[in-house]
């Protein structure tokens, strides 16, 4: 008897073909649903992340519209007081300033800042050897927001002119600093990229004046942690 040609592929080998195949099928569209679900993901993600930066930007417009209206309404009630010493600003010769000096103009009634002192509240003026004033709180004929400083374990966060050159002044008075350059920004000066008149060469002797009002109840500013960023 002749015996049977075998023809085509075996049962077994069509099986695994079909089971590549399947396989193959199955990878494929795990990868387009990963794909898919992935880029859904970020999706979501920068939705979110979308929507907590408008959050943000809401809370920051809400917060300078309540900061400026409070500014208004301590310029108003602190202005006149403060102004007569807008132009006391004038050129000094930064060789005699050898050490801080303390000039009381006013002298408070109110507390009187020691080491125990955990915060005050200053509206202030502060200007160069030329007599160029480069920082202060008035902005045209109104006050900005008073600063307020607070004290942590690492001191008060300002320059050591100011934290020894408050020591004894009580809240509404009036008191001008005479700062040598060791005690305002020392070598390394304040640069201001923005502004060049505001930049503080290295070595130089500061004076400001300083007035202490009383405590006020401050608004909280939007922290951008908080919205997840």
């Amino acid at each position: 008897m002749a015996q049977k040609l075998q023809t085509g592929t075996s049962k077994t080998t069509r099986y695994a073909i079909w089971a590549i195949l399947i396989l193959t099928v199955l990878s494929t569209v795990a990868l387009y649903a990963s794909m898919f679900l992935s880029q859904d993901n970020n999706y979501k993600e920068a939705k979110v992340q979308q929507d907590n930066y408008k959050k943000y930007q809401e809370a920051t417009e809400e917060y300078n519209k309540k900061a400026d209206k409070q500014a208004k309404e301590l310029s108003a009630k602190y202005y006149n007081s403060f102004k007569e010493f807008r132009k006391t600003p004038s050129a000094f010769k930064a060789s005699d300033v050898k050490e801080l000096e303390k000039k009381d103009l006013k002298v408070g009634d109110g507390e009187e800042i020691t080491d125990k002192t955990t915060e005050f509240y200053a509206y202030y003026i502060g200007w160069k050897p030329d007599g160029s004033v480069f920082d202060g709180s008035f902005n045209k004929d109104e006050l900005k927001l008073p600063l307020a400083v607070k004290k942590n374990n690492r001191g008060w966060g300002v320059i050591d002119g100011w934290s020894e050159g408050i020591q004894g002044m009580k809240v509404g008075g009036v008191r001008e600093l005479t700062i040598p350059a060791d005690k305002a920004y020392g070598s390394n000066g304040s640069p201001n990229q923005q502004d060049s008149a505001k930049s503080i060469a290295p070595d130089t002797p500061l004076k400001f004046i300083i007035m202490l009002i009383p405590k006020f109840e401050e608004i909280p500013q939007p922290n951008y942690k908080d919205y997840g960023f």
